[in-house]
Parts: structure tokens; C-alpha cells; sequence
């Protein structure tokens, strides 16, 4: 698996997005988290992982033992661990052998290695920027079309 340091993409000037939140495996975080640059996760979160500022590069990054119940949120993510929630990347979601994933997965990018388990669909980004105006004509209080509205507000966003 290696370091995953190493894994984390470059910003425009090429460097690597920092580590700069580690959840060690014993850890419990219950509650929705935000994080700057990278997050590592061997613990487990109970909520919703976003970036502080979603115009900077992001990355999560889930080892084997992580778990997270909610969302995720980020430039890339990286699953080898648990996720029961969307995953929402606005480049490369990468699904690690041992992944399980039970949500939707949009992505720009999407890398799966070997078998996994995931639950959900697999939605590019760019079919849900066209599914934008059906989206937003529907007058329904539907929880799903209100789910992918919120993802469309966010592919809006400047890229990095």
C-alpha cells in the first residue's frame, strides 16, 4: 500500500497536498469534519468528511481499518478501507482490493483495484453537470434529487 504521503496529488505548483489530519486507528470522531489539504483515516468518523475550502486541493484518504459513515468529500479520495455514504471527488476516486463501499461514487477520474465491494452507482462528473437542468426543474422534495443538486453546486466551484 505504501506511504500514503506519497499517494497525495500535486497542487498547481507542484506540491503535494499535506497530511495534515491523522485518524488514528482506536479513534472515534462523531460528528461531521472538515480538514485542510489531506486527512488520513484508520479510525473511524461518524459524519460527513469535507474540505475547508473546497477551491484548494484535497485528498482522503481511507486506509484498511477506516471507517467511515457519511460522505466524502475532495479533490481525490482514496478508499481501501469502509465508506457507507456518497464519495463525491472532483478529480480521482481510487477503490483500493478491500474496499467497501455502500453510496454513489462521482468522480472525474476513477481507478478500482481488484475485487471490491461497492454498493452504489458510479457517476461520472461530467453526466451529472448534464443532468443539471433535469435536476433543478424537478419540484420534488425528493432526498435523492436534493443529494445530487448539492454535488452539482459543488462541481460548480473553480477547479484547482
Amino acid at each position: 500500500m505504501g506511504n500514503p504521503a506519497d499517494m497525495f496529488r500535486r497542487d498547481k505548483k507542484g506540491k503535494p497536498c499535506a497530511l495534515a489530519t491523522l485518524i488514528g486507528a482506536g479513534t472515534l470522531v462523531d460528528g461531521n469534519l472538515t480538514y485542510s489539504g489531506g486527512i488520513h483515516i484508520d479510525g473511524t468518523v461518524l459524519g460527513d468528511l469535507a474540505p475547508e475550502n473546497p477551491d484548494e486541493p484535497s485528498q482522503v484518504w481511507i486506509g484498511e481499518k477506516g471507517i467511515v459513515k457519511g460522505s466524502v468529500r475532495g479533490t481525490d479520495v482514496i478508499v481501501h478501507g469502509s465508506v457507507d455514504g456518497d464519495i463525491f471527488a472532483l478529480q480521482r476516486v481510487t477503490i483500493g482490493a478491500k474496499a467497501r463501499v455502500a453510496g454513489d461514487v462521482c468522480y472525474s477520474e476513477l481507478a478500482v483495484d481488484g475485487c471490491n465491494s461497492v454498493m452504489g452507482r458510479f457517476i461520472p462528473n461530467r453526466l451529472l453537470e448534464e443532468s443539471v437542468g433535469e435536476l433543478e426543474n424537478e419540484r420534488s422534495s425528493n432526498k435523492s434529487v436534493k443529494r445530487y443538486q448539492d454535488m452539482v453546486q459543488m462541481l460548480r466551484r473553480p477547479r484547482v
